[in-house]
């Protein structure tokens, strides 16, 4: 689902803010709430545009669509969500590691204005795809003025 919100987007102080907090509180827990913290993982993500719009997808496989938040905010485009992890319960030895389980997400800074109202969003095959048609802008062409003559 995608959620648009028609707010200002947020101040660069906050985006530090949230960059320290994040920081402190990966240096500042003990052992045995580090054992407990999923990390968060990153998606793989491709953006590239068209000539119209802007194309966002995210490899997710896995997941409900239902489960996956998708929010655009002024010039920045978040996804967010968590996989479980299908085999947790059982003890395991891994010999590669590559898939990531837990929580997610991804702040997106969208490099034109797009129209909210015209976002879409599909998902299939473990592929998220979201288009956003980009804002068209408006040529303004000056009146030609004719210099006024006395006969």
């Amino acid at each position: 689902m995608i959620v648009v919100r028609k707010v200002r987007p947020r101040p660069d102080t906050r985006r530090q803010h949230d960059l320290d907090a994040m920081f402190l509180s990966m240096l500042g827990s003990s052992a045995a709430t580090e054992r407990n913290r999923r990390p968060m993982w990153r998606p793989p993500v491709e953006v590239y545009e068209t000539e119209d719009s802007l194309e966002v997808v995210a490899e997710i496989a896995g997941m409900n669509p239902e489960e996956i938040d998708i929010v655009l905010e002024g010039d920045v485009l978040t996804i967010q969500g968590e996989r479980q992890d299908m085999c947790a319960s059982s003890h395991r030895s891994y010999h590669i590691a590559r898939i990531g389980y837990g929580p997610f997400g991804v702040e997106i800074r969208l490099p034109f204005q797009v129209e909210q109202e015209g976002a879409e969003a599909s998902y299939e095959n473990g592929f998220l795809r979201i288009s956003l048609k980009r804002i068209q802008g408006v040529t303004i062409v000056p009146k030609r003025v004719i210099p006024h003559t006395e006969n």
